[in-house]
């Protein structure tokens, strides 16, 4: 019992070592969404620094159309609020402090655009020539800045790449791993399986075996003690019959023949009868029949059938002192589950009173008469429990 209970718990622990594997594997999965997907979103929303080289290219295109609306001729009308306006939105739009802390150029460039915003405001705004001259160094310094966010992208979008890279090999590996893992626990767990499947086919036979006579394959003592406990007919009588004369049979023909003439007759019997029929070799060249017969007149007739089979049947008995061929005695009785006992022992008194009056027949037991002797007192103490 203890080598099943280790195998049973071998059972259960393969079987969640499996479920856990698979769960492992989806957690991997899920894992990898909220992982990746994650950085993907941040780099494409920029949020460490939003769309400043689209910030500083904006500051870029109103500086120069606020440059264009000044070059113009002499004495041509200039409308320098609006050219106010645009600078300032160049003004705002680069003045940020992510330009000020990455690139040196852009605080110089930053006052000089203030300046011009102020000349502007107080229209002391420089000639044409002369305003290209001063918003030059500070488109110069936005198309720096404009190149240095350029390079950080795709710095930024080629470390993304590698870490990504990275990231899907590892996710790759670990789900590999534990999908073999699970193929494993999986294997273990089948052959874990079959074992167990294989151990109780293995107790289910011995218990078969245990359950049959080996030489006849018939049932014996235990399987008629069972099938008595489970009932399995509603009207249950008993008949044990003795071959005649066996031993002088054996002496005769020899023990291989008598074991020959023990299995043909366990194999006969169920065929003579007429009513359902279990067949069990008590010992030796004792059987019994548990037949399912209504009364005791159904029960006589079934003992003359059987009788006049054997006759039919016509077995040579080259030691039987009346006869040429194998003959029976039979002894049967009415039983019931709950007084068993009583009843074997009448079909064995019946049994005893025909041989006695010289074998070769049959009798049906009185229960109600006192028996000529006492029962064997092992079939007593044997099916005694039945009764409770």
């Amino acid at each position: 019992m203890r080598w099943r209970r280790g195998l049973g718990r071998w059972f259960f622990r393969w079987r969640w070592l499996t479920l856990v594997s698979f769960t492992a594997l989806m957690i991997v999965v899920a894992l990898e969404t909220l992982w990746v997907d994650p950085d993907l979103e941040h780099y494409f929303s920029q949020q460490d620094y939003p769309e400043e080289h689209q910030m500083v290219s904006r500051s870029r295109h109103y500086l120069q159309q606020a440059l264009g609306k000044m070059a113009v001729a002499e004495g041509a009308y200039v409308d320098w609020p609006v050219v106010e306006f645009d600078l300032v939105r160049a003004y705002v739009l680069f003045d940020i402090g992510f330009y000020h802390q990455q690139y040196r150029c852009t605080e110089g460039a930053v006052r000089q655009l203030d300046q011009l915003i102020d000349a502007v405001q107080k229209r002391r705004a420089p000639m044409a020539h002369q305003a290209t001259q001063r918003v030059l160094p500070i488109i110069e310094c936005m198309t720096t800045v404009e190149e240095g966010q350029f390079v950080r992208r795709a710095t930024s979008a080629a470390k993304l790449a590698q870490q990504m890279r990275h990231r899907q090999n590892m996710m790759l590996l670990g789900s590999l791993a534990i999908y073999i893992l699970g193929i494993v626990f999986w294997a273990m767990h089948e052959w874990q399986h079959r074992e167990s499947r294989w151990a109780l086919r293995e107790r289910r036979d011995w218990m078969q075996k245990a359950m049959r006579d080996p030489l006849t394959g018939a049932g014996n003592r235990h399987a008629l003690q069972r099938d008595v406990h489970h009932q399995v007919y509603t009207h249950s009588a008993v008949i044990l019959m003795d071959i005649d004369y066996f031993k002088q049979y054996n002496d005769q023909l020899g023990h291989p023949s008598g074991d020959q003439l023990l299995c043909q007759l366990a194999e006969s019997l169920p065929l003579w009868s007429s009513v359902p029929t279990r067949v069990y070799r008590l010992g030796g060249d004792e059987f019994a029949l548990l037949v399912d017969v209504k009364d005791v007149e159904a029960l006589g007739k079934l003992c003359q059938e059987l009788q006049e089979a054997m006759r039919l049947a016509a077995i040579p008995h080259p030691g039987h002192p009346g006869h040429r061929y194998v003959t029976l005695s039979i002894g049967a009785s009415m039983v019931a589950r709950e007084a068993f006992a009583e009843g074997y022992s009448a079909a064995d008194n019946a049994l005893y009173v025909v041989k006695r009056e010289g074998r070769n027949g049959w009798q049906l037991a009185d229960v109600s008469a006192s028996p000529d002797r006492l029962a064997k007192d092992e079939y007593i103490s044997e099916f005694s429990d039945i009764e409770h």
